[in-house]
């Protein structure tokens, strides 16, 4: 049994290192092997580790411990028969091998170093190395070595024992147990040509394994041979066609991807099944793409390019504002426009550069007039040598003073397009406009205030009764120039109302001058609307006809009553408990939707107050008047003294009436006879 389980303890740590040497070895010669096979970026040694070694590592682990179990096992069962014979360096010779090969990794894993994993199958492989070599030349040497006496002996022994009864066992066990001192003196010789065979071999051995490692996996990448097995993304061209063909992705290769992907005798740069690489991009974006051929055999990138952002633009560049956009993001190639200051002509363009930083193109060149002009009529407020040495920029002033006898001011500007523009005037005043027979001129109170200047025309309207045109123009010299007239037709108007109305007529009557018409289409007033005065109700119009005045419409008179009564042209009412609001009111009176008035009382009897009639009331303007509290209070003041003589008056009535009364009693009493009570009252007495 013993043998059968090193023998496969052996078998199994072989397989196990060689798969672990295949792995490594298809690593670094076929490293996309796996990958193709598997279809997944899993490596050879990810695929070990991840279905092989767990199991390899438990084998081991029960091989090793049924090793350890044998070796305890045939130590204990044989230890009277391999006492004497010395089974010391056979012993460390199998159990050391064991506990190379296991407690020694368990030592250097989870002992107090701590290494690196990497660190540590390092070190166990140099120990494994060292060791092994010295474990089999001592259990080849010192441990029972073959072809001794010992052995013979050892073997007729056990056949004899095996014919022996068991009552003479013990006697031979310690015939067995002497030894010839000559055997034992033999087999504690080494023998050293073995020995030195040995030690050659396991140099040799050493040498030609560490050459074969190195030959099949090579330290120095620089003599690593080409790959024997190795499939590149080819479905969509080397790294460079696909950038090229997703130019959208704004990608560009590195200075150092074509030599680090580079095949032998293969142009361009290529990338193995699950290799990557990293890419930069495009001048004007950023970004850090990375580029992946996947276990499929076609490319996969990561991340992405965008437009290298700018920061905040200047609000001022070189005289020029930046003319407002409402954009808050900047990025690469984008435009922005500054426009020039006041004073200054030109653009400036801002670009957002490639490498975000802003660029600005284009100027704003400063504004300048030539010397300013000559202006009639007005002198400028420089002396001469200030106009010839100054320079004028857009934006500034020159004023200049009006020369008698005119008015005015002007002021010339330089502009921005390099001309000076004239402002204001230097007119001559003219005083106010002629008064012409038969006519009114017509302007507003605040040309009178402003004045009149040269070049102004005032329209004159013809007086009623009067026909034509009559213009007055202010001219240069100062005067009014007068064109037209105003052409008698009908006669004055005024005259006519005279006649008609007589000296008073203004009384009762006015002209409505804003409000005549020209009916007959000759420029003339044919019909002038008459207005009644305050507390009279009519609409009385004068009519132009047939080189006459005519009066038409309705006449001038008191407002009419629903009882028939005159209204009063004016009147007073007062208001309130003490009459204290009082005010003037003309004719008919509207109050509360109601109109009345104060009649006549000689025209209608007793009646004081009545409702208006047929005409509608007058739009009246409140006149306050004095109030008549003081009357109201006198008034009163009389009714309350009045009340209180009347009181007085029948109190005093009432007194003399009651002593009359007790007289009167008094002397009914003395003409009866005295009662009982009284009697006897008048006996006390």
């Amino acid at each position: 049994m013993l043998p059968a389980g090193v023998r496969t303890w052996v078998f199994i740590i072989m397989a196990i290192s060689v798969t672990r040497l295949a792995t490594t070895f298809l690593e670094h010669s076929a490293p996309s092997l796996c990958f193709w096979v598997s279809k997944s970026c899993m490596s050879c040694t990810k695929l070990y580790e991840d279905h092989i070694h767990l199991a390899a590592a438990a084998v081991n682990f029960i091989l090793c411990s049924f090793a350890l179990a044998f070796v305890f096992t045939f130590e204990h069962t044989f230890d009277e028969y391999l006492r004497r014979i010395g089974p010391f360096w056979k012993f460390w010779g199998v159990k050391g091998v064991v506990s190379v090969t296991y407690f020694q990794w368990l030592v250097l894993s989870y002992g107090p170093f701590h290494f690196e994993q990497k660190r540590i199958y390092l070190l166990h492989c140099l120990l494994t190395t060292v060791e092994m070599p010295i474990l089999a030349v001592i259990h080849s040497c010192c441990a029972y070595p073959f072809g001794k006496p010992w052995l013979e002996y050892l073997l007729k022994l056990q056949q004899k024992d095996m014919e022996e009864a068991e009552a003479e066992a013990s006697d031979r066990r310690m015939t067995v147990f002497w030894r010839d001192p000559e055997d034992t003196i033999s087999m504690g010789k080494v023998d050293s040509m073995l020995c030195c065979f040995y030690l050659l071999f396991w140099i040799a051995g050493c040498i030609g394994a560490h050459s074969f490692v190195v030959f099949v996996l090579p330290v120095n990448e620089m003599v690593q041979r080409p790959p024997m097995f190795n499939v590149s993304c080819t479905k969509e061209g080397d790294i460079w066609q696909y950038v090229e063909n997703n130019h959208q992705l704004h990608y560009r290769l590195k200075d150092d991807t074509l030599e680090k992907h580079r095949l032998p005798n293969v142009g361009g740069a290529w990338l193995h099944l699950c290799d990557r690489t990293e890419l930069d991009c495009e001048p004007g974006f950023q970004g850090s793409p990375i580029l992946r051929c996947s276990p499929s055999g076609t490319y996969d990138h990561r991340g992405f390019c965008r437009r290298t952002r700018c920061g905040q633009p200047k609000e001022e560049v070189g005289h020029a504002r930046l003319h407002s956009s409402g954009q808050t993001r900047w990025t690469s190639d984008m435009e922005i426009t500054y426009e020039c200051q006041r004073g200054f002509t030109g653009q400036i363009q801002g670009i957002c550069g490639k490498d975000g930083v802003w660029r600005f193109e284009g100027e704003c060149k400063e504004v300048i007039c030539p010397s300013p002009p000559v202006v009639p009529r007005a002198k400028p407020l420089l002396e001469p040598h200030e106009l010839e040495y100054r320079t004028w920029q857009a934006g500034t002033s020159l004023h200049y003073q009006c020369e008698e006898p005119f008015t005015g001011s002007i002021t010339a500007t330089c502009e921005d397009d390099g001309t000076f523009l004239l402002s204001g005037r230097c007119l001559r005043q003219c005083n106010a406009p002629p008064k012409m027979p038969n006519s009114v001129a017509i302007y507003e109170n605040q040309l009178a205030i402003k004045g009149f200047f040269e070049g102004l025309r005032v329209t004159y309207q013809c007086s009623p009764g009067y026909g034509g045109t009559l213009i007055a123009t202010c001219r240069e010299d100062g005067n009014f120039s007068v064109e037209g007239g105003c052409k008698l037709r009908c006669g004055g108007l005024e005259s006519f109302l005279e006649k008609q109305f007589g000296v008073f007529w203004k009384d009762d009557l006015s002209t409505n001058q804003s409000g005549t018409l020209d009916f007959t289409g000759t420029g003339e007033a044919d019909l002038v609307p008459l207005r009644c005065s305050m507390g009279l109700a009519g609409q009385p119009l004068a009519v132009c006809h047939e080189g006459g005045w005519r009066l038409l419409g309705d006449p001038c008179q008191l407002f009419r009553t629903s009882s028939g009564c005159r209204c009063k042209r004016q009147w007073k009412l007062c208001q309130g408990l003490l009459q204290n609001n009082c005010k003037l009111w003309h004719g008919c009176h509207d109050r509360d939707g109601s109109s009345w008035c104060e009649v006549e009382s000689s025209s209608c009897g007793q009646t004081s107050w009545d409702y208006c009639v047929g005409q509608s009331a007058q739009e009246d303007p409140e006149v306050h008047l004095p109030s008549e509290t003081k009357t109201v209070a006198l008034r009163i003041g009389l009714l309350v003294t009045a009340g209180l003589l009347g009181l007085g008056v029948l109190l005093w009535m009432a007194k003399i009436k009651k002593g009359c009364q007790q007289h009167r009693t008094q002397h009914t009493r003395g003409s009866e006879p005295p009662g009982p009570l009284e009697a006897v009252e008048l006996q006390q007495t």
